[in-house]
């Protein structure tokens, strides 16, 4: 049965998505008034740099309100409970990968996997409290954790676009930071697995975020080989 918070939530999302296909517009319109590099590239190419700097302002703005979020999750404290802000949160991080699927053509296959699996991570949260569900608090912290390294997705954006010279130290930023956010996290997801019983929603979380596991990976790898000299 649906509460009076879940429909707010559903408004929330729909809200949020074309919100998002609007921000597109304004992005264009600003990247386009700032960078002459980027007039020269195509529609696609635009809209997959557009995609990776909105993503990383969204993870930023996360990262910056996640404090005392995660320190309410872990103590469970009922007083502060901040599901609400939470499943907001959760839909400002999945909704850019969403709306990508429609806008972005030109994306890897991993990516578009990626994408899709958010998308359902982020339906899901509407309905989630996030307090009670284990399994739920583990998809926090997967995904809180990737709040932190914001700089990946604004170095896969602004590479066409910023000279090379400040995308030297951006990019080891990017491989030292996320190299490390993963290692964390994948550890402390290998230790949970061991360390609780099984159930079938912690079954099928594993096989969903093992497909981002598998991008992760790819991406911290195409980092580590990505070679400035082609842009």
């Amino acid at each position: 049965m649906y509460t009076y918070t879940n429909y707010v939530i559903i408004y929330i999302y729909i809200l949020t998505i074309y919100s998002t296909i609007t921000i597109y517009k304004v992005y264009d319109f600003y990247l386009n008034l700032m960078y002459s590099k980027y007039k020269s590239y195509d529609n696609e190419k635009k809209k997959y740099i557009i995609k990776n700097t909105i993503k990383s302002g969204a993870l930023y703005a996360l990262s910056l309100i996640s404090p005392p979020i995660i320190y309410s999750l872990i103590v469970n404290d009922n007083y502060n409970n901040y599901n609400l802000i939470i499943q907001i949160g959760a839909i400002i991080y999945t909704i850019n990968d969403t709306v990508a699927l429609y806008k972005v053509k030109r994306l890897s296959n991993s990516t578009k996997y990626h994408h899709i699996v958010t998308t359902v991570f982020g339906i899901i949260s509407i309905f989630t409290d996030f307090y009670t569900n284990t399994t739920a608090k583990l998809l926090f912290i997967y995904c809180i954790s990737a709040c932190y390294t914001y700089n990946v997705n604004l170095f896969m954006g602004m590479r066409f676009l910023l000279p090379k010279k400040d995308l030297i130290i951006l990019q080891k930023k990017c491989l030292y930071s996320y190299t490390i956010s993963c290692t964390l996290n994948w550890g402390y997801h290998i230790y949970y697995i061991f360390a609780n019983s099984y159930t079938t929603s912690l079954i099928i979380y594993y096989l969903l975020i093992s497909i981002l596991i598998y991008d992760d990976i790819k991406l911290i790898k195409w980092l580590y080989t990505y070679n400035l000299n082609n842009y």
